[in-house]
């Protein structure tokens, strides 16, 4: 995956290769980046790196600074047990500029030093941030003067910055077929304290093999993916009758604070402070096992929001012109705002297997199930641009939100197993990301995907209202750390019902609040970056 340091991904010529992400014997991606936008008070802007779409608004480095200073290069680090501490002291100038790194000494400062002399790291020794056996980090701000933009002309730099991680695994399972993309999203400030509503988009232009006319695409909302895969089985010079799937996965969505939703505002301020509001969900940032787990109460990570797509010579589905065209996609709707209704006839796309079109949510597009021929499909063979959206969320100034997305090639003997392979890997990678990138907690072939949960879903108490004993009931699709837990209205812990390990699968527990006052009280389950609260009330 040939990368830069304004954050392109695969449309970059580094010889003796050239451009292009590649798997095997051929390529799967031309190019990919993102598209932003949100609010600056009641005025919209949007900006991203999408090449094949002509949007081009980034420039490295911090914001407002020389671009052309040689510290704001892509840094590269490897997880090897033998530093190498020339690479770690040039990180030295990536933490300058706001590089994450291990403090293994405490001190507050990044300085990797081999303080025994072993030529070996140790924990009480600092490092750079390196998650995969091998990562990459550089920054990048929306510098491009709005009169110099090619796309979305006139929309002036708001300020924001972006710290861009890429690891992999080579040694892991199937994670040799994954790419992880951390985005570090910062609002410095510069144009305003709070920069609303705001939607972060994956965007790529992903051309299986040698053919880039006959892909198709999909959402696999289970996995919080979308997708492109080919027409047929047919791709002579790319990869003969064993064309590979490619999926985008959300795996950590960023943090949103929601009044009524991820906390109970007791001051109706709108903004959730912990020891006066009640927090009803936590969010989560993994960051590997030296730098650990970031939890913020009162917060959620978002999933994804909508599937979209782009395609030639549709006038709806065309690549955006304006901001708010891109604004458009990225809320799930047509170019030109109206709604892509399943319901409604399509040349370019059907709904298949009895499904009722109505029961079908048209923020994401084509999620059926290409492989069991069910559900929205789309049909005709083309040129994709794909979108998997998420948000909304702030950025507050000097609050940095982050995302982990992976890309993910899976390959089987033909087009369609393929998506199930990728699915599988997709698996697979969701659960390493649960495990905070450490040790695997969970072997997915022992539990075949189709006797598991499709998801997370806590149910509603039995009976509600209670006299003293209930039932409550989950699912989990996963292995993990679970806990479930009871609070009063003010958010005082009251009992815990579960605090294990549990294997996936579906699970009931009994509660005995004989010892209690008649109330109202809340339950909650955590289980790795799920959680869910519900309400239930106790009459003696």
């Amino acid at each position: 995956m040939p990368i830069d340091n304004k954050g392109i991904l695969a449309q970059v010529n580094i010889l003796p290769d050239g451009v292009g992400g590649r798997f095997g014997i051929s390529t799967f991606l031309f190019s990919s980046g993102f598209l932003v936008s949100g609010y600056n008070s009641d005025s919209l802007w949007t900006c991203g790196q999408a090449t094949s779409s002509l949007v081009e608004n980034f420039l490295p480095g911090n914001v407002d600074s020389n671009q052309a200073d040689p510290i704001y290069k892509i840094y590269v680090n490897d997880n090897s047990s033998t530093p190498n501490y020339s690479d770690w002291q040039d990180y030295t100038n990536a933490v300058r500029t706001g590089a994450s790194f291990y403090d293994g000494n405490g001190d507050g400062t990044y300085n990797p030093v081999d303080l025994n002399g072993n030529n070996q790291w140790d924990p009480n020794e600092d490092k750079p941030d390196i998650i995969g056996d091998k990562t990459t980090w550089c920054v990048y701000n929306d510098g491009m003067p709005g009169d110099q933009r090619i796309k979305f002309a006139g929309i002036n730099p708001v300020g924001l910055e972006i710290r861009q991680s890429l690891f992999g695994y080579a040694t892991i399972g199937l994670l040799g077929n994954v790419i992880f993309i951390r985005y570090e999203l910062l609002n410095t400030g510069k144009v305003n304290q709070n920069l609303d509503s705001v939607y972060f988009s994956i965007w790529s232009d992903p051309d299986i093999g040698a053919d880039y006319m006959d892909d198709l695409a999909g959402c696999d909302t289970l996995k919080q993916a979308g997708f492109v895969y080919n027409f047929d089985n047919n791709d002579p010079g790319g990869y003969g009758n064993e064309p590979p799937a490619f999926f985008i996965q959300l795996l950590e969505g960023p943090r949103s604070y929601i009044p009524g939703i991820t906390f109970i505002d007791n001051n109706l301020n709108g903004t959730f402070e912990n020891g006066i509001d009640i927090p009803l969900d936590t969010a989560y940032s993994r960051k590997g096992k030296y730098l650990g787990i970031e939890r913020f109460l009162g917060a959620k990570n978002q999933s994804i929001s909508s599937f979209v797509h782009f395609i030639c010579c549709d006038p709806h589905r065309y690549d955006p012109q304006t901001s708010v065209e891109a604004r458009n996609y990225m809320l799930g709707k047509l170019r030109i705002g109206s709604t892509l209704n399943p319901c409604e006839p399509d040349l370019l796309s059907g709904v298949f297997g009895g499904i009722n079109c109505n029961t079908i949510n048209p923020d994401f597009w084509y999620s059926g199930d290409p492989v069991a021929n069910v559900g929205w499909l789309y049909t005709s063979e083309t040129d994709q641009r794909i979108m998997l959206n998420t948000g909304p969320f702030q950025l507050e100034v000097g609050k940095p939100v982050s995302m982990i997305f992976a890309y993910i090639v899976g390959q089987g003997v033909d087009r369609l197993e393929s998506i199930t392979k990728a699915r599988e890997i997709a698996e697979y990678t969701h659960n390493f990301y649960l495990s905070n990138f450490g040790e695997f907690p969970v072997n997915v072939d022992e539990y075949p995907l189709a006797q598991l949960p499709a998801e997370f879903n806590l149910e509603q108490n039995f009976p509600n209202p209670f006299n003293s004993t209930t039932k409550i009931s989950w699912q989990s699709p996963i292995a993990g750390q679970q806990t479930l837990k009871v609070f009063d209205i003010l958010g005082n812990e009251v009992a815990t019902l579960v605090n294990e390990y549990r294997n996936p699968g579906s699970y009931e527990v009994g509660f005995d609040a004989s010892t209690l006052s008649s109330g109202v009280y809340f339950y909650k389950l955590q289980a790795g970056t799920f959680a869910q609260t519900k309400k239930m009330i106790l009459i003696k």
